[in-house]
């Protein structure tokens, strides 16, 4: 996706339904609970050495400086609003699984956090019995029978499939801050949903460790 902070949402909405097309055109027919077919294993190790680098040089750093030097307040409510702004896609999805009633609970729980919440720092929304209930559009597209794919390794994120990555571009699409031209409040909202579209990245494994399993085998690096 197109990061351009004075670009229109236009753009970046075409990029996004590109490499949709593109990846849907490649869906392998791999059945879950399989090994997932590893037909782009040359090219998955080549940005599994990208990622590998970029994660010692750049992510990793950054995580640990994060973590050591932000007030563990100012983490709580930046996790907190990054969680606020997967909402919308959230109850998308629930909606287009089927879920009525979860698709409800989460625009409740958007609207409430984003009134009495400071714009979804804090989570009044648990209290009132509104807990965040999770849906992407991978796992939309499992409830609708599509199977898993070839496993694809995506730069920045790390390890997917074919329809896992279909699921991530409609996520994108499916979230407000795609659509903000603003540049100062675009760049903070896209700094806050972070790669992985939810949250900081935050250390979970011990310093030094960084492993990514393929169907070809593990990729791991130190």
């Amino acid at each position: 996706m197109v990061l351009d902070s004075r670009g229109s949402a236009r753009p970046r909405g075409c990029a996004a339904l590109g490499v949709l097309a593109l990846v849907a055109a490649c869906a392998g027919p791999a059945p879950d609970g399989a090994l997932i077919a590893d037909p782009y294993e040359p090219v998955n190790r080549a940005v599994h050495v990208v990622n590998k680098g970029l994660d010692t040089v750049i992510l990793r750093p950054v995580s640990y400086a994060y973590d050591a030097l932000a007030p563990e307040l100012l983490q709580f409510l930046v996790t907190n609003a990054a969680s606020h702004l997967t909402l919308p896609a959230t109850a998308a999805n629930h909606l287009l699984q089927g879920s009525p009633m979860r698709a409800l609970s989460m625009a409740g729980r958007f609207g409430l956090n984003t009134v009495f919440g400071a714009a979804g720092m804090l989570d009044p929304a648990t209290e009132f019995g509104l807990p965040i209930d999770l849906a992407d559009f991978g796992q939309t597209l499992h409830v609708w029978g599509v199977r898993e794919g070839a496993y694809v390794e995506l730069l920045l994120f790390g390890p997917s499939t074919e329809r896992d990555t279909i699921g991530r571009v409609v996520d994108v699409l499916l979230t407000p801050t795609t659509y903000i031209t603003a540049g100062p409040v675009q760049d903070v909202a896209l700094g806050l949903q972070g790669p992985t579209g939810d949250r900081p990245r935050r250390p979970a494994l011990p310093r030094g460790v960084r492993v990514r399993r393929g169907p070809s085998g593990p990729l791991t690096g130190r």
